[in-house]
């Protein structure tokens, strides 16, 4: 099935071998050297500097996404309130102040 939809794309036939284990290749030992070196580190002391890098970032980590889009809300919510306060007094001639200037700006 593999090898005739690579066949269609490439305009002739194909042939694929496909295998879960393709024995040991240089990846595979650069992925063992990483997570040997990382463990090593982890281990070695590198934890406590991680650490107090970490912490040095802590203010970067208030410039997230989450936190821009929770403030984006609030002040959305702020600007409700204060529209909701500004058009809604409670009182007949002020709705209809607003109605009728709404009308005379949309004739304009």
């Amino acid at each position: 099935m593999v090898a005739a939809a690579a066949g269609a794309i490439r305009g002739e036939p194909t042939t694929l071998s496909l295998a879960l284990w393709h024995g040991v290749s240089p990846v595979l030992l650069l992925s063992a050297v990483t997570v040997a070196a990382g463990a090593a580190l982890y281990i070695g002391g590198a934890r406590e500097r991680f650490e107090r890098a970490a912490i040095a970032l802590t203010p970067l980590a208030r410039l997230s996404p989450t936190r821009a889009y929770q403030s984006a809300l609030a002040l959305l919510a702020a600007v409700a309130s204060g529209q909701t306060r500004l058009l809604q007094s409670g009182w007949l001639r002020a709705y209809l102040l607003i109605i009728l200037l709404t009308l005379r700006g949309r004739r304009a």
